[in-house]
């Protein structure tokens, strides 16, 4: 499998191909199961489907999901193939989206 270009840093969020994201293991749900099966789960799920996706996931520059597993699984169930994202540096990058 060859390397995939890494990412830039951005300001605002751009799509990403779903099947280009890499999630580590050990951020699978506790249940291992995939996708989630949950109230909540099934609830965000109805949520994007008549909103969209309002929150990008966060991932950095070598396309790892660092936030928004959640997000990630019910966009990939909901059988979209790419994903509105934020290529940050850091976790404190993260927090100043929010604010």
């Amino acid at each position: 499998m060859g390397r995939t270009r890494r990412l830039e840093r951005t300001k605002k969020p751009v799509l990403v191909k779903i099947e280009e994201i890499h999630v580590p293991k050990k951020d699978y749900p506790p249940t291992h199961q995939f996708p989630p099966i949950s109230p909540r789960f099934e609830e965000l799920k109805r949520h994007m489907k008549k909103h969209g996706q309002l929150v990008p996931v966060f991932l950095d520059r070598d396309k790892i999901l660092i936030q928004g597993h959640y997000r990630l699984w019910a966009w990939q169930e909901l059988g979209e193939t790419f994903v509105k994202a934020l290529i940050v540096l850091d976790e404190k990058e993260i927090a100043e989206y929010f604010i």
